[in-house]
């Protein structure tokens, strides 16, 4: 969804990467504070894609391919694209006590949200 942001693509409205609001999580946290969560090994529109919601199951996820810098599809491989775009999903909301930070990409932006 970030490069769509990014990019346009898929009829997302554009936006520079400045404009961008991180809201950043503990795993544990969200585990003890939010009744039902899950994450998968991929993209969750893709059939093929597995949900889990134990945390043993983490090793089901893909790292490698989530660090990767660059992951368009290859021959050798046509399913990296969706190993990448692993997701953790908390369905209904996200309680503010939970949140650990705010990441954004510069001082301008920083200004803003304090206001």
């Amino acid at each position: 969804m970030l490069l769509n942001i990014k990019t346009g693509h898929r009829g997302i409205t554009q936006r520079p990467q400045s404009d961008i609001v991180y809201v950043v999580c503990g795993l544990g946290t969200l585990v003890d504070n939010c009744g039902a969560w899950c994450f998968t090994d991929g993209h969750a529109k893709n059939a093929i894609t597995a949900f889990y919601n134990h945390l043993d199951n983490l090793d089901k996820v893909d790292w490698d391919m989530v660090s990767e810098r660059h992951w368009k599809n290859t021959e050798e491989d046509f399913d990296r694209m969706r190993r990448k775009q692993a997701e953790f999903l908390v369905k209904t909301h996200v309680p503010l006590s939970c949140i650990s930070s705010i990441v954004v990409l510069n001082q301008k932006r920083q200004t803003l949200l304090k206001k």
